[in-house]
């Protein structure tokens, strides 16, 4: 495994070591066509030796000054996001396509690839996406696919002789319109691994009512624990509610979470393990 020339990881909100000055560099390319129903996308990157912070101490998503985006596919769903693989500025080559097709009105599909390694050619991340949407109408809409990763928790999260983390992700979500401004959204997913805190199964059921409210009821349950990392299954409920006005959202809510990476709105995460009531505020100008 490749130790980062520049300085010397200590947790995950430290360094320490020798400090250099050397040239860094990132090569990154794209191509995309889209004709008659086919949308495809390639994307390819190069790092090597750019962590270009305000303060060279910092670690994560600390201090950044430029962005440098993760070579995988932004996922919502909380089980196929929950092992999300962050840049490594140290040195990485990686590579992603995904391919899009629309059959007809009512139905299309997407395939994703994702391919991650060190420098070293040391597998970091592999990703296997593929989900079919179904339209019978303006009113119901479903999502039915299938995940594969292969994710090095021990680059990622800095958790040492962690094994590589293997899942398979089978996922649904049904989506209905009451009318205009009321809808429910519901999801189901499992995650079958025997890494990390083992297997999972998610339900969450959202309703809307537009423009300003929603409300979401979730539950995320530890069928499948290592004892290594809990004595028991567990359970982990939330239940929230959103309000929105104009460029505000506010939230509250009780909610349980196991320790692990959160995507939100295409930012992801790490988060410690929390239980209790939790009030956000966010607003864009």
């Amino acid at each position: 495994m490749r130790v980062p020339t520049a300085f010397q990881h200590i947790g995950q909100d430290s360094s320490a070591g020798k400090f250099i000055k050397d040239a860094g560099t990132v090569f990154y390319s794209s191509f995309s066509y889209a004709d008659h129903g086919l949308g495809i996308s390639v994307e390819g990157k190069r790092t090597e030796n750019f962590s270009f912070r305000t303060d060279p101490n910092l670690l994560l998503n600390r201090g950044l000054v430029n962005y440098i985006p993760a070579m995988s596919k932004v996922n919502t769903y909380r089980l196929t996001s929950r092992y999300n693989p962050a840049t490594q500025f140290m040195g990485e080559v990686a590579f992603q396509f995904d391919v899009q097709y629309k059959f007809n009105k009512k139905v299309s599909a997407l395939v994703n690839y994702s391919h991650i390694n060190s420098l070293e050619d040391v597998k970091l991340y592999r990703e296997i996406y593929g989900e079919v949407t179904y339209k019978p109408n303006k009113n119901n809409n479903f999502i039915i696919g299938l995940q594969r990763q292969v994710y090095n928790q021990f680059v990622h999260e800095g958790k040492v002789n962690a094994p590589n983390v293997e899942t398979y992700v089978p996922f649904l979500e049904y989506l209905h319109k009451f009318n205009k401004k009321t809808a429910i959204r519901l999801e189901g997913s499992a995650m079958f691994t025997d890494q990390d805190y083992g297997s999972w199964v998610y339900g969450l059921a959202e309703f809307t009512i537009a423009p300003h409210w929603s409300f979401v009821v979730s539950d995320m349950y530890n069928y499948g624990f290592n004892p290594e990392k809990t004595k028991k299954a567990n359970n982990y409920p939330s239940i929230v509610a959103f309000y929105n006005r104009g460029p505000n959202r506010f939230s509250v809510g009780y909610i349980k979470q196991v320790e692990g990476i959160v995507c939100t709105g295409g930012i992801c995460r790490y988060e410690p393990a929390f239980s209790g009531v939790r009030a956000t505020l966010s607003t864009s100008f």
